[in-house]
């Protein structure tokens, strides 16, 4: 509802970088909204870092094929700057290599790199 009138908002605070967590939101619908909020992120003029949890509550985390409601890790990269993709690391090894080996693959189909330089002045 208020996405536009938060992000403008937000770049007139002058913010650098915006993370949207999903807690409690409806996960059926972040395909629309996190794109959304992006949308007018970008309107504002402002270059925000944006940072989303999206991926975190999507199952198969964008490479489930076929995709959940449409999202891949394509789509996380053309919506969002950077994004929270797997569970809370704790303060252990064990997380710590939990996580390292879920996310141990190539990932040289991904062009997600050109999609982060569009936020930095330099």
């Amino acid at each position: 509802g208020y996405f536009e009138l938060d992000t403008q908002t937000f770049a007139n605070w002058g913010i650098d970088m915006l993370k949207v967590d999903g807690c409690y939101a409806n996960v059926s619908l972040m395909y629309q909204y996190y794109p959304q909020v992006g949308m007018y992120l970008n309107k504002t003029g402002r270059q925000i870092v944006y940072s989303c949890s999206w991926p975190a509550y999507i199952p198969g985390r964008g490479e489930a094929n076929p995709p959940v409601d449409n999202t891949t890790m394509q789509e996380f990269a053309t919506n969002c700057n950077l994004w929270r993709n797997w569970i809370d690391v704790q303060d252990s090894w064990a997380s710590v290599s939990q996580t390292i080996m879920y996310w141990k693959r190539p990932y040289s189909n991904y062009s997600l790199i050109p999609f982060f330089e569009c936020c930095w002045p330099w």
